[in-house]
């Protein structure tokens, strides 16, 4: 007789399971809220170590290897070697190259000798490779370039370049905005 029992209700018992799983299912589904995705930030939404020459100077290998971003403010561009390679002086007067990325020079950015800038960007290995690269799209325009390039150890390629204004151009410009000198408050 228990065996007669068992057998009848062994159908309806699967049944109900069956509908049990797809009712909690159709719940989770009614119920549950969105999962929030996190993205990580992109490389150039990281902030910027501001840094002196000196602190630069004697962190270069570390912010390499950190791939850290680091400010740099008050500097004096040395020499230009092409529109997107230049040369500043640390510290102790060694010069030290900068690249401009591709979308700087883009906007238009570029610099003369004497400009003073405040930079952004990250440090970077020189290698022959790289140099080859450079040399290959026209960021070195000639072999004199390149070997002066290949003096370097580390490189900065700047994301962002802020270029100041001398106190003395920004005095004229000052100037012609008010001629009369007249205060533009009453």
């Amino acid at each position: 007789m228990a065996q007669q029992t068992r057998s009848k209700l062994s159908l309806p018992l699967a049944l109900l399971a069956v509908v049990a799983v797809g009712g909690l299912f159709y719940a989770l589904f009614l119920f549950s809220e969105p999962t929030q995705v996190t993205v990580a930030e992109e490389a150039g939404d990281q902030p910027a170590v501001s840094l002196g020459l000196t602190a630069f100077q004697g962190q270069v290998d570390n912010l390499r290897e950190d791939e850290q971003r680091v400010q740099l403010d008050g500097l004096v561009v040395s020499s230009v070697t092409s529109p997107s390679l230049f040369w500043f002086n640390l510290g102790d007067e060694s010069p030290f190259l900068v690249r401009l990325e591709l979308e700087l020079m883009e906007a238009g950015v570029s610099v003369e000798v004497g400009d003073v800038l405040d930079l952004t960007g990250r440090v970077h290995e020189i290698s022959d490779q790289l140099l080859d690269q450079w040399m290959a799209v026209g960021v070195l325009p000639d072999e004199g370039a390149r070997g002066m390039a290949a003096t370097a150890d580390h490189y900065l390629l700047a994301d962002d370049v802020q270029i100041r204004v001398p106190d003395e151009l920004q005095e004229e410009a000052d100037a012609v905005a008010d001629p009369d000198g007249a205060d533009s408050q009453d």
